[in-house]
């Protein structure tokens, strides 16, 4: 009895131990089924979050497209404006100068007639009084008709002479001109005869250099990949980057959308224009408030102060547009956030060179550019204060330290190591000067 109850227990504990395997197995597979089935929901989710973004953005270009055409208009109406009283004035003086030269040159006329008449009466009188005869009269006017012939024909013969020297010389002047527009027309020839030939020369140099044969296979295969991968070519990845940046919760996903903007900001003037005009600036700066002086805190803060004075060198317009364009109305930013964004990380990461130099090359563009930067920092007197203090600190910290290097005389390594110190504290004081200089202009 005791054996067939211990082979009864082992045959349901045996039971027990298959059912339990085979519920295992089948908890497995559908908890496989829902990770594949809220994977799917999540990519439609986010396929769709990604195309209403792309619309978002697409009516706000529209948008900002259409103001800068009414903008346009009306200032090109004003020119018209403008430019038509112009004329209309213009010919009204005109029309009054001819009316007012015409009734000149009436009256001028009409006194010449009247000084005409008297002279002539005057001669007459006097003929009368001295007894002048008819005869003496006649010779008279003919010698003065003969001495005007001879004057008349020497004036020809000497405007004859002028006019032949003048077309003798114009027809020179025309014909070495004509000289030299067939010379350089030759000279033109021979030029791109040579660079025709030289171009096949190094055409066919270039086909035999293993070099340039991969360089074309690459850049072949580059184009073959960007025609079969679209969502990989530079533009694509910058929108991908800003919804990342919008979006992102995380600091790996920070960190990439980050990289991917460094490099797209290095290399193409239209994705910083396209950085600046979405308001990306202010998530930017959003995404500095909360970072510490951890290294991958570190990290994000170099490639995104590398990525704000990547898009800052493209201009003027550009700064205008990082500083005043906001994303949306729930993100608070601006000029007053920029400041005090800048500010913080020269007074805390005053020690690590790379973030304070590109800090202060930041706070400098937007200094010079921004009439409303400038205004804001005046305004705030403690930020001033804060920024002379960090100043002030640094130059007491690398006199001090400039003195004590000098005083000490150690060994070849423990020189050049203090040497390479040396550049990295100059390249601060350097930084750290500059800025005393912005603040105190």
């Amino acid at each position: 009895a005791d054996v067939s109850e211990s082979v009864l227990k082992i045959q349901s504990m045996l039971r027990m131990q298959m059912a339990a395997t085979v519920f295992h197995q089948k908890l497995k597979f559908i908890i496989f089924l829902q990770t594949l089935f809220r994977a799917f929901s999540g990519r439609g989710y986010y396929k769709r979050l990604l195309t209403s973004v792309l619309k978002m953005q697409n009516m706000f270009f529209y948008k900002m497209e259409l103001q800068i055409i009414a903008s346009q208009n009306a200032s090109s109406s004003i020119l018209q404006r403008a430019w038509r009283r112009f004329r209309m004035f213009t010919r009204e003086k005109n029309a009054a100068m001819k009316v007012q030269s015409l009734v000149r040159k009436n009256i001028d006329q009409e006194k010449f007639c009247l000084i005409k008449f008297a002279a002539s009466r005057l001669q007459r009188l006097a003929r009368k009084s001295l007894g002048v005869t008819c005869a003496d009269r006649t010779w008279f006017l003919q010698f003065r008709s003969a001495v005007v012939l001879v004057q008349r024909k020497v004036r020809q013969h000497q405007h004859m002479f002028i006019a032949e020297k003048a077309s003798v010389r114009c027809q020179r002047i025309v014909r070495g001109f004509l000289a030299r527009c067939k010379a350089m027309k030759a000279l033109h020839v021979v030029i791109t005869l040579q660079a025709r030939f030289r171009a096949y020369k190094i055409r066919v140099v270039a086909n035999k250099n293993r070099r340039i044969l991969l360089v074309r296979a690459k850049m072949a295969q580059a184009a073959m990949r960007a025609k079969a991968q679209p969502e990989k070519r530079l533009g694509n990845r910058t929108v991908d980057a800003l919804s990342k940046l919008m979006n992102a919760k995380k600091l790996p996903q920070v960190i990439s959308a980050c990289s991917t903007l460094e490099i797209s900001t290095r290399l193409s003037p239209p994705c910083c224009a396209a950085f600046a005009s979405g308001g990306a600036a202010s998530i930017v700066f959003k995404h500095m408030k909360t970072c510490n002086r951890s290294t991958p805190h570190q990290e994000v803060l170099k490639s995104t102060l590398i990525v704000l004075n990547n898009v800052a060198s493209r201009g003027p317009s550009i700064i205008q547009d990082m500083l005043h364009v906001q994303p949306s109305s729930n993100i608070e930013g601006g000029v007053e956030d920029a400041i005090e964004v800048l500010t913080e990380m020269i007074t805390v990461f005053k020690d690590n060179e790379s973030i304070f130099e590109q800090t202060v090359k930041l706070f400098e563009r937007f200094l010079l550019v921004d009439g409303e930067f400038q205004r804001c920092l005046n305004e705030h007197s403690e930020i001033k204060k804060r920024l002379v203090a960090t100043v002030s600190f640094l130059e007491k910290k690398y006199s001090v330290s400039a003195s004590e290097s000098s005083q000490t005389k150690k060994a070849s390594v423990v020189k050049s190591s203090l040497g390479k110190k040396s550049i990295s504290q100059s390249k601060l004081l350097q930084s750290a000067l500059k800025l005393k200089a912005l603040v105190f202009v």
